[in-house]
């Protein structure tokens, strides 16, 4: 027999987990993906800092979040010195950065701009890698022809 506040519970229990799912079954929109202007920069600087301290891999798990970096230029053999998020631009979809990125080798300074977008994960994509993507376009392989003899 249930006692007479656990059927009350139980109930209450059923009720939330309906209303939860119906609310999964809504139509999401593009605005949906583009995180607000504060995590999207947080997501950029902690992308950015951990190829500064010298880590290479393009997934960071930061506490609750997950970012990717999508960035085909960043030659992973050279460190980056240092970084400047000038701040937020106008952008085609998502939330766009325009960053100054100072290479370790030499110090040049290469000012480009990145798109943050997405929930969990959320992805961060060089430009010229968002338009690539968005345009179904890549990168051909470099194949080594064979020497003949």
């Amino acid at each position: 027999m249930v006692a007479r506040g656990q059927g009350r519970g139980r109930r209450i229990a059923v009720l939330a987990l309906l209303a939860a799912s119906l609310g999964c079954f809504r139509e999401r929109s593009n605005q949906d993906f583009y995180p607000p202007t504060d995590r999207a920069e947080k997501a950029l600087a902690a992308v950015l800092r951990a190829w500064q301290s010298g880590d290479t891999s393009d997934e960071l798990a930061d506490g609750e979040s997950l970012y990717r970096l999508v960035d085909s230029r960043r030659d992973k053999g050279v460190a980056l010195e240092g970084f400047e998020i000038i701040g937020e631009v106008p952008g085609e979809r998502g939330r766009w950065f325009e960053v100054d990125l100072q290479a370790a080798d030499g110090g040049t300074v290469q000012r480009v701009k990145y798109a943050v977008v997405g929930i969990r994960p959320l992805w961060i994509f060089r430009q010229e890698d968002y338009d690539m993507l968005s345009h179904w376009d890549h990168t051909m392989p470099v194949v080594k022809k064979k020497e003949s003899r």
